[in-house]
């Protein structure tokens, strides 16, 4: 079976040469099909990030010399109606200190809750990077927030299929880049048939500043597989959070639907948090979507 693009095409310096388009993990490309709305602010009271009402935590796991946990928080009751206000992921700045050499996995789940459709998180630590080459190939974590469950992971399986590039069986591949409705399509991003065993495709946008010459510092792409989104993924590096930023802001471009109606989020947020010797990846601004 051939790949669905012959010849060259637009996207081909995006894939690797026969191997693997992320050697073990997502590719990404920064939200917004312009300049990403990005912001860098003080933060008051970030001793109680996340605030302890309201809160609910998953189990801590190792990562460096650290640890690494998952949390929701929902909004009180408002006219009946319970909302969530972040959906993250906190980790001790400790966790990048004596980093494993080569590429770790870790799998944790969210808190169960019916006000927000992420299952689990996919941690991903990248000592060397991926491709493309001199743009992803930067120490960097990728941060995958799963809108199903585990399961699908092993539908997504190792193999090789003959004239794709992606590591998948032919089958995979054909499940991976299934077309998505057009109303679920992020505006601006692509497929660029980047699928990885255990994780799914990727959608790019090509217009992203780290496609335009600036350095890679965090990012966002997203997840599919059978014809719908499957996971939000902001890609950050180490040196991003090395640097220490209270707060950076960034607009995530959605759908006009997705798959499940629901509350989903519309930003991701990078908070260095001093006072407790911590980082939080965070979804926030909620919207309503039906």
């Amino acid at each position: 079976m051939k790949g669905k693009h012959h010849g060259e095409t637009a996207y081909d310096k995006f894939r690797l040469p026969r191997r693997r388009f992320l050697k073990v993990t997502g590719c990404a490309g920064l939200a917004g099909g312009l300049l990403p709305k990005t912001v860098t602010a003080a933060q008051d009271g970030q001793d109680g990030f996340p605030p302890d009402k309201g809160t609910e935590w998953g189990r801590s796991v190792r990562l460096g010399n650290g640890e690494i946990r998952t949390f929701v928080t929902r909004r009180e009751r408002i006219l009946r109606k319970d909302r969530p206000t972040l959906v993250g992921i906190w980790f001790s700045t400790d966790a990048l200190s004596d980093l494993p050499p080569d590429h770790t996995e870790d799998l944790i789940d969210f808190p169960a809750t019916d006000i927000t459709p992420f299952t689990f998180a996919q941690i991903n630590w990248n000592p060397h990077g991926h491709a493309p080459d001199g743009i992803y190939n930067i120490p960097h974590f990728d941060f995958h927030y799963y809108l199903t469950n585990r399961s699908i992971l092993n539908q997504i399986d190792l193999g090789s299929c003959e004239g794709v590039e992606s590591p998948v069986s032919c089958e995979t591949y054909e499940r991976a880049t299934e077309q998505l409705p057009s109303k679920e399509m992020p505006p601006g991003y692509n497929d660029v048939e980047a699928v990885e065993p255990r994780m799914g495709n990727h959608l790019i946008d090509p217009t992203a500043l780290e496609f335009q010459g600036t350095r890679f510092a965090h990012t966002f792409i997203w997840g599919a597989f059978d014809g719908r989104l499957i996971f939000f993924e902001p890609m950050i590096t180490k040196e991003f959070f090395e640097q220490r930023n209270e707060e950076v802001r960034t607009s995530i471009v959605t759908p006009e639907t997705f798959p499940e109606a629901g509350w989903y989020p519309t930003t991701y947020v990078i908070r260095y948090l001093e006072n407790q010797n911590a980082y939080t990846v965070t979804l926030e601004e909620f919207k309503k979507f039906e």
